[in-house]
């Protein structure tokens, strides 16, 4: 007996609507207030707060008062400090204990810490019961004005940084510059390679400002330092909001990011931090735009003498083969395409190629190496 086929086939186009709108609120003082804050935001709720252990040590008391006054129950995860934290195995065992805690989909996770607990703990927001709300309460510089933003959330795989990941975006984004007295030096230079990118690719006032702001940004003047994370918050969220999920992988947000990232995996994760590894891509990028003739020697110079006067590195000793070898990584990440963003004819201008080589990047680290601009 023949059956009759009953079904016809057809396209089905299928609208799926995107609410990923937060607020980014910079004030200082915020962390005494996150209770009030999370309770205005999102009334009755629990919350687990996710930290490591370095930040936790020196501000967990804070946000467990704020969050007491508020009567919000919450539990707090502490992570081990450090970029090789940042993995799936961390995730794995968040999970379980997400579970033990019995986290609902209404839990809200709220991460408090530096880039690795940001990008951490929103890859776990987005996976953990197929996806619940985050904030961001970023602790160091560097998630201030680059991690917390954005919605990019990930881990690292041993092939490569930010490999397994997804686009998540936090419910609220609450900055506290204040906590950046407590960073250390080191994370607070690191921090500023972000500033020094956007200002690079999106604001000359910016950047003549940290010209100037130097020695204030180092003795970590907090009027200076919120100006600062102000302006480069702003920026960012108009570089993305053209591109949220980044279909368009010219991305001028990607400067100093190509070798920095290959130098930053060559060199190992937590040897190097991020910005100071995003500092050598900077230079190495700046170097190249000379070199090509698209951007000004004295560009480049301003852009590799802010970058030293910030403290931060603008070589490695990982050799140029190397590097190479790691940026097919991110080739394959970039889907077949390496673009490089180069520093164009004035400051607040780029320039996107992909006639770059491998003896590009060993002629740009040969002359930052020698001390020629």
């Amino acid at each position: 007996m023949m059956i009759p086929n009953v079904v016809e086939t057809a396209d089905i186009a299928v609208t799926v609507p995107r609410t990923d709108c937060y607020k980014i609120r910079i004030r200082d003082g915020l962390v005494e207030t996150l209770g009030e804050e999370l309770r205005r935001a999102f009334g009755a709720v629990s919350a687990v707060v996710i930290s490591d252990r370095n930040v936790w040590t020196l501000h967990g008391n804070r946000v467990s008062a704020s969050m007491d006054e508020a009567g919000i129950p919450v539990n707090a995860i502490v992570l081990p400090a450090g970029e090789r934290t940042k993995s799936l195995h961390t995730a794995n065992k968040v999970y379980r204990q997400l579970l033990d805690l019995r986290a609902r989909r209404r839990t809200v996770l709220i991460a408090f810490g530096g880039g690795m607990v940001i990008d951490t703990v929103g890859f776990i927001a987005a996976t953990y019961l197929r996806g619940v709300p985050y904030i961001n309460v970023p602790t160091s510089l560097l998630a201030q004005v680059d991690s917390a933003i954005g919605g990019k959330v990930a881990v690292n795989h041993p092939a490569g940084k930010n490999l397994v990941g997804a686009f998540h975006h936090p419910s609220f984004v609450y900055t506290d510059p204040s906590v950046l007295l407590t960073s250390s030096e080191r994370d607070l230079r690191s921090g500023m390679a972000e500033v020094v990118k956007t200002a690079v690719i999106a604001d000359e006032t910016l950047f003549e400002t940290i010209e100037r702001a130097v020695p204030a940004i180092l003795a970590r003047d907090t009027e200076t330092l919120a100006l600062i994370i102000n302006r480069t918050s702003l920026l960012k969220v108009e570089l993305l909001s053209g591109d949220p999920y980044e279909a368009d992988l010219r991305r001028p947000l990607n400067f100093g990011h190509t070798v920095g990232h290959a130098v930053e995996k060559e060199e190992g994760y937590g040897r190097m931090r991020h910005g100071e590894a995003v500092a050598v891509g900077m230079a190495v990028a700046a170097r190249i735009a000379v070199d090509k003739g698209v951007c000004p020697a004295a560009i480049g110079e301003r852009i590799v003498a802010l970058i030293r006067a910030l403290g931060l590195p603008t070589r490695t000793r990982v050799p140029v083969e190397r590097i190479w070898e790691a940026v097919s990584v991110i080739r394959m990440v970039r889907d077949g395409n390496l673009h490089f963003v180069l520093p164009g004819r004035r400051l607040g201008e780029v320039v996107m190629t992909d006639d770059i080589d491998e003896s590009d990047i060993a002629r740009a680290l040969a002359g930052l190496e020698d001390g020629r601009r």
